[in-house]
């Protein structure tokens, strides 16, 4: 019993916790974690047999579940529907994440502006409405969550659909942000097919499509096992994938076309990845290159 009364204590261990080794601390930040969401830990104990600890906790209704395909389906989107316009405002402090998330959304047809705080955002919601507005929950002046509750005080802004952008958080971060009002959340690093989700859920978009086949597809590698690239060309292309830094991309693309006809194709496949935002199937097709 008295295990029991400092078992959520900082620090603290029973006699066979002590045995196990450990810091202390998985049932204290178990605890607090709890508490954040509105529940607690509890436990029952029998001496020689063991504890069972366990919690209640309410959350909020799941979003619609998507299908698979649809998941797939929006990773082939190349545009906005004929006739249809979105204006988006994209604030974030942090010039790469600006320049990814906005080249996601304009490279299919999306009106995009771009400012690096909360007040920046509003400043620019005075001047022109857009239908969707992305935040970053941390920047300087205004943050995020500040932000919101501006827009949510003003009457002309309750139609503009704010989108929370951070990081990966915790789950129960995740639904604090929703319940602050947040009409969805995307993670950092970005995904295509997040965002591209996201406008279809939130402002009912309806995009056009690519074929989907083997050549604009995640699979459709090619044989370029003919062809040898510089390794600093290779390294540098693979890296500026991993952090979708378009701009660096197309400078290495153009770099490859003039080494010679099998660079030009091979540069215009990857080209149309970029496009398609599929970094991944850069990446992958570049690990079968030959370079050094």
């Amino acid at each position: 019993e008295e295990d029991r009364v400092a078992l959520f204590q900082p620090f603290q261990q029973g006699e066979s916790g002590m045995r196990q080794g450990g810091t202390g601390l998985g049932l204290t930040i178990s605890q607090r974690q709890l508490g954040l969401m509105g529940s607690e830990l509890e436990v029952e104990s029998r001496v020689g047999e063991g504890s069972c600890f366990s919690f209640a906790i309410e959350l909020p209704p799941a979003r619609e579940e998507v299908a698979e395909e649809g998941i797939e389906a929006w990773s082939r989107v190349t545009g906005l529907a004929p006739g249809r316009r979105v204006r988006a405002l994209v604030a974030d402090d942090v010039a790469e994440n600006r320049e990814i998330l906005s080249s996601m959304l304009g490279g299919i047809g999306v009106e995009v502006e771009v400012v690096e705080n909360g007040k920046e955002a509003l400043d620019r919601m005075e001047e022109s409405l857009p239908d969707v507005v992305f935040l970053d929950i941390r920047m300087p002046v205004l943050d995020g969550l500040e932000t919101l509750e501006l827009v949510q005080e003003d009457e002309r802004w309750r139609q503009v659909k704010v989108v929370a952008v951070s990081a990966s958080v915790l789950d129960h971060e995740r639904a604090e942000f929703l319940q602050a009002g947040f009409d969805d959340f995307l993670d950092k690093p970005f995904r295509f097919e997040d965002v591209c989700g996201s406008l279809a859920q939130h402002l009912g978009v309806e995009f056009v499509y690519g074929e989907g086949g083997e050549e604009e597809s995640v699979g459709g590698m090619g044989d370029w096992r003919g062809i040898s690239l510089p390794e600093d060309l290779v390294s540098g292309l693979v890296k500026a994938a991993e952090f979708y830094s378009v701009t660096e991309i197309e400078g290495y693309l153009q770099e490859m076309e003039s080494l010679g006809e099998g660079e030009r194709r091979l540069a215009s496949h990857l080209r149309d990845l970029r496009r398609q935002h599929n970094m991944e199937g850069i990446i992958e097709i570049l690990g079968t290159i030959n370079h050094g």
